[in-house]
């Protein structure tokens, strides 16, 4: 019994009775031939290798480490916020309590803005940047 590969799509067109296992026969043994002569011709190889390069010349392809760089960029930005916010409220409630033990409770305002000023800062940068780069033309 011989083996014959075959195709998804073939064997479903078998399976339908549109196509018949020896027409596929002929064609396997048409490509064959057709593949034979192109293997065989120096020329003939040689422009079909360059056609199929020049057919995918166009694709672009981009690097899957690009996407793994700006999936790590953002979870270090995440990271980096956090940290900074909790800085922030830790390092305010500490300048607060100083001022108020030292009785000028007329700073914590100033105190509380400078604070805050350095959180929206934290969270307004990145994004900040990421504008500047897209008017450029740059994907970040």
């Amino acid at each position: 019994m011989k083996e014959i590969t075959m195709s998804i799509h073939d064997f479903m067109e078998i399976q339908r009775g549109n196509l018949t296992l020896e027409e596929l026969e002929l064609d396997l043994d048409t490509l064959d031939k057709i593949a034979g002569e192109i293997l065989q011709n120096p020329e003939l190889k040689t422009a079909v290798i360059t056609s199929i390069a020049y057919m995918n010349m166009h694709m672009r392809v981009y690097a899957d480490e690009m996407d793994q760089l700006r999936s790590a960029k953002g979870e270090i930005v995440i990271v980096l916020q956090v940290c900074i916010v909790i800085i922030c409220i830790v390092m305010c409630l500490l300048e607060i309590a100083k001022s108020l033990i030292g009785n000028r409770s007329s700073d914590v305002g100033s105190i509380v803005m400078k604070y805050l000023a350095a959180t929206v800062g934290t969270c307004l940068v990145p994004r900040v940047f990421t504008w500047i780069a897209h008017l450029c033309g740059i994907n970040v």
